[in-house]
């Protein structure tokens, strides 16, 4: 039986050894800023098993210099600062410690993410929000700082505490003549619409004359206890959530990408109210100093608006259109069993519609348009959902209901329950 160690290298003339499976490591020599590094391989390519092959342009050969028995790979990282490429060495080999101060963090995490080291990048990141000196940044500069390495969250952050000031302004987000310390002017132009956004919803919306009687969280609707003031409602406008539907775009750009804004809910935001108390709601809309301006998602004809919502009918929640009648009043008219339906005291949910959050999308057959989220509008008494739709009948504009089970949309007009193969889906944008 031949005991013999089967012989992979060769060392020194005719001597042969078998390499550890662990324990043998390739070696690497960086040159930065005329610094040689001699490492093992090993952590750059625990970290991004593609490493080296992404520097291959900066890779040169270089004969045994008398301390190695093989050559050995080098590579000029010429463009690399020294101090960044040692605090990105103190995390991938700590000897007695790994990174500690704000500055060798930095340049671990600069080095990580322009070398997709995704393991070390997150420590980084992880380390820099403890760091003290990340804290004392203004928002600015936490945000210049997200910019640049691609970290969502603190963007986020940042964003956030800006559209939440009440001294905004452009010099706060513009604080000097280098544009390096300064916020883009599309960035800045966002912050304020941001801002605008959360504006739009009062802190006390105590005032309002009405309830949120429509909330994603309740599978069934009920009059009385049910309902809960809108000031309440879990789906109410914060600074977060109107930072992270204006700047959706960016953030899903980003390395880690910032979650995305769910719609606030998935029917929207809606007031509960009944006719009357809509009139007195649009006539405040329509005051010097509104509360709350109301937009109408279509018309019925010159100075006709309508509006759309949701009214609860047995077990069912449809969708309905709040248009004008006798003058100044208002009453609701929605469809269910081939029937049209009017009400005039019935308490019923009216969606706010916003242009900027919400369009108007072609559709046909019941079904939703590809890549796109309608806004629920109601649900039939089994449970298939409803969406509001939008149909043309002798030339108007006029609201009603759609779902994949009807199979087309569903549209009440002078008393007739009219069916549309071509028409439109409010989905959000």
């Amino acid at each position: 039986m031949d005991t013999k160690p089967k012989a992979s290298s060769s060392l020194d003339g005719g001597y042969t050894e078998e390499r550890h499976a662990l324990y043998y490591w390739d070696l690497v020599v960086f040159r930065v800023e005329k610094t040689a590094f001699r490492i093992p391989t090993y952590g750059f390519l625990s970290s991004n098993k593609n490493f080296f092959e992404n520097l291959q342009s900066s890779r040169s050969k270089v004969e045994n210099d008398g301390q190695e028995y093989e050559q050995v790979d080098v590579y000029e990282l010429e463009s690399v600062n020294k101090n960044h490429f040692e605090g990105l060495l103190l995390v991938l080999y700590p000897r007695g410690r790994t990174a500690e101060t704000y500055e060798e963090w930095i340049g671990a995490l600069h080095l990580a993410t322009l070398w997709d080291l995704h393991d070390i990048r997150t420590k980084a990141i992880e380390a820099l929000e403890r760091s003290s000196s990340l804290k004392s940044k203004n928002p600015v500069e936490v945000a210049l700082l997200a910019k640049k390495y691609g970290v969502g969250s603190w963007l986020c952050n940042a964003y956030t505490n800006l559209v939440q000031r009440t001294d905004l302004s452009i010099n706060l987000l513009r604080p000097s003549t280098n544009e390096e310390d300064c916020l883009d002017w599309i960035t800045v132009s966002h912050i304020f619409e941001a801002q605008s956004l959360l504006k739009t919803w009062p802190d006390d919306l105590t005032a309002l004359p009405t309830q949120c009687g429509f909330c994603a969280n309740r599978r069934s609707l009920q009059e009385g206890p049910n309902y809960h003031p809108t000031y309440t409602c879990p789906f109410h406008l914060d600074a977060t959530t109107c930072v992270k539907k204006t700047f959706h775009e960016e953030f899903v750009l980003l390395d880690d990408n910032v979650p995305g804004p769910l719609p606030l809910a998935p029917s929207g935001i809606r007031l509960a109210m009944t006719s009357k108390e809509f009139s007195l709601f649009k006539r405040l809309g329509e005051s010097k100093k509104p509360l709350l301006k109301l937009k109408s998602p279509c018309d019925e004809g010159p100075g006709r608006y309508v509006y759309i919502g949701s009214i609860l009918k047995g077990r069912a929640v449809l969708p309905c259109k709040i248009i004008p009648w006798l003058g100044s009043g208002y009453r609701v008219i929605t469809t269910l069993h081939g029937k049209e339906y009017f009400y005039e005291e019935r308490r019923f949910d009216l969606l706010l519609y916003s242009p900027d959050q919400m369009e108007w999308v072609a559709a046909s057959h019941g079904r939703v348009p590809a890549g796109r989220i309608p806004i629920e509008g109601g649900h039939e008494e089994n449970g298939d959902k409803l969406y509001h739709a939008l149909g043309v009948v002798d030339g108007i504009s006029v609201p009603g209901k759609t779902g994949p089970h009807l199979g087309c949309a569903s549209i009440p007009f002078k008393g007739e329950k009219l069916f549309h193969d071509n028409y439109s889906i409010l989905c959000w944008r």
